[in-house]
């Protein structure tokens, strides 16, 4: 495969694997070893350096990378992943002794012994696998046996039980690993610490936990090393990585000195630095160890947000995490790469100026993506109130209109009916006027009263009407003024209103007629005669009252506007 064909992020990964194994000379196999294993790093150093035990990590070339620099890394798809996908090294205050020490089990030993051992099992294997076989032609059932304990036990042998045994949460590991410092020192941490001192003064400490000693190690992060990354990337702040191995003689001394050292740990509090260490001899911390290329122990990085120098990133301004500088050998004389005297130094001269701006202008940046996304959401919140208060508006418009809408509706359905009632009424006087008004008595007719109407109008009228006479026939006479002069009586209908649409029972003539005085009222009672009216006997004057809400205002209640009756 060419190498012009790769993408950014698969070059960046053959370059890593380049300055690790100082490789360049056969990079078809590289691009092969690294296309076998899927493109994972770690795998294929672990690949190369068995193919070739003779080659040694160097130090001053190395370009580390965390694990997440592997086929699933792409530093254009998550801002938050980019940052530590790969870790830059920066070399200029790094502290590495002329003379290094590798690890106890190196890998051309290592390589040797393993093929030796495997020399001597191959009659076993193939005397195990001819029985496997003959018995599966006999159709005999097979014990399942796993050679897993048989291969565990050569490979621990040569690599190291914690290293190649069953694998184990990183935070389980680096809680043992820390315990077992605090042990071996006589130690707590300082929050372990601090808490036991707050006890004591409340009067709850126990005196057998061994909590009165006065060394004090660093609060170390519980968890994987990409775990620390993320967490050093995520809160802004200077990750402190310790690695050690008990093959070196130089650790029990910088456990026993710079470790535990109050001057060391209360810098690291105080400027808020986020501890991880481990053992090499467990699974984490090796991988931690290839990646940073350490070599000889006790080892000490400080990684940190510094300006990318990888060209090609979709965002060349964010800041990556960047291996800041690497020390390792003995801790004495004070003078050395890992004593406390050198680290503070270190961390104080060229260390803390360095991350200080840096964190300074992600969290001014921060800030102003902070107050830009404050400000949307101001002007999102706003606009919702401002598009609320319009939609209300509309709506109460719109309810505004339905209602002036139902209300004109209402009223014209009334002017309509009063209309009906009206034409109906008008109806019912013309019918009445021809169907119910009887002829007036002769003098030889029977007896009978004269009855005089004073109308509101004014006009007067009088007629004689027979005791047996009901008060239909009256009130028709008086309703037949209420009739127009234009309707005559020839054209009056011989029907009523439909009864559907208009009934006298329930509609009324529209007037009233009342004796002028003293005022009494002659109501109208469908089938009952003038002679049966106790007001209407011997002749009467009545007045016609109109309780026509059209015609209210022409109703005269004054006395002084009747007429007296006249014989």
């Amino acid at each position: 495969m060419n190498v012009d064909s790769l993408s950014d992020e698969r070059r960046a990964i053959l370059a890593q694997l380049q300055d690790i194994v100082s490789g360049g000379s056969d990079v078809q196999k590289e691009i092969a070893v690294l296309e076998s294993v899927n493109w994972d790093l770690s795998r294929a150093v672990d690949s190369l350096l068995d193919d070739e035990p003779s080659r040694s990590i160097p130090t001053s070339s190395y370009n580390p990378s965390s694990s997440s620099a592997s086929a699933s890394w792409n530093a254009e798809t998550s801002a938050d992943h980019a940052p530590f996908a790969r870790l830059d090294v920066d070399d200029s205050s790094q502290t590495v002794p002329t003379t290094t020490r590798h690890t106890g089990a190196g890998h051309s030993l290592s390589r040797v012994g393993f093929q030796l051992v495997s020399a001597l099992a191959y009659p076993v294997t193939v005397t195990f696998n001819l029985i496997i076989y003959i018995l599966r032609l006999l159709r005999i059932p097979i014990p399942r046996f796993s050679a897993r304990p048989f291969s565990f036990s050569i490979q621990s042998l040569l690599w190291g039980p914690r290293r190649l045994g069953a694998y184990e949460d990183a935070g389980t590991v680096a809680e043992r690993w820390v315990r077992g410092l605090e042990e071996d020192l006589g130690a707590l941490t300082l929050s372990r610490r601090r808490a036991h001192l707050n006890e004591t003064s409340q009067g709850h400490s126990d005196s057998s936990n061994g909590a009165a000693s006065e060394a004090v190690l660093p609060d170390f992060y519980l968890g994987s090393y990409e775990d620390a990354l993320n967490c050093a990337k995520r809160e802004l702040r200077v990750l402190c990585v310790i690695l050690v191995s008990e093959e070196h003689d130089d650790v029990p001394e910088f456990k026993r000195t710079t470790l535990v050292d109050p001057r060391f740990v209360e810098r690291l509090h105080d400027e808020n630095f986020l501890v991880w260490g481990g053992d090499v001899r467990d699974r984490e911390p090796y991988s931690a160890a290839l990646k940073l290329g350490a070599t000889t122990y006790p080892f000490i990085s400080f990684i940190s947000l510094q300006p990318s120098r990888v060209p090609g990133l979709a965002n060349p301004n964010q800041p990556l995490l960047t291996v800041l500088s690497r020390h390792s050998g003995p801790a004495s004389p004070p003078s050395g790469p890992t004593s406390t005297t050198a680290l503070l130094t270190h961390i104080e001269n060229r260390l803390l100026p360095r991350v200080r701006t840096v964190f300074d202008r992600v969290r001014n940046e921060e800030m102003g993506r902070a107050a830009e996304r404050q400000m949307r959401e101001d002007q999102d919140r706003a606009f919702q109130e401002s598009e609320r208060r319009d939609r209300e508006r509309i709506l109460a418009r719109r309810e505004a209109e339905r209602q002036a809408q139902e209300q004109a509706r209402a009223e014209e359905e009334e002017r309509r009916r009063q209309e009906k009632r009206k034409e109906n009424a008008a109806l019912w006087r013309r019918y009445a006027r021809r169907n119910l008004v009887v002829p007036e008595p002769t003098s030889n007719g029977g007896p009978s009263v004269r009855i005089g109407v004073r109308l509101p109008n004014g006009e007067r009228v009088i007629r004689k009407f027979k005791e047996s006479d009901g008060l239909d026939a009256l009130y028709a006479w008086a309703g037949a003024s209420f009739i127009p002069a234009h309707d005559k009586p020839e054209h009056d209908p011989a029907e009523p209103p439909s009864r559907s649409e208009w009934r006298i029972e329930d509609e009324g003539w529209g007037f009233k007629l009342a004796v002028a005085y003293p005022r009494s009222e002659v109501p109208w009672v469908s089938g009952k005669t003038i002679g049966e009216v106790e007001a209407l006997k011997g002749g009467v004057q009545l007045v016609v009252e109109d309780i026509a809400p059209a015609s209210t205002s022409t109703v005269h209640d004054a006395d002084d506007d009747y007429l007296s009756e006249e014989e």
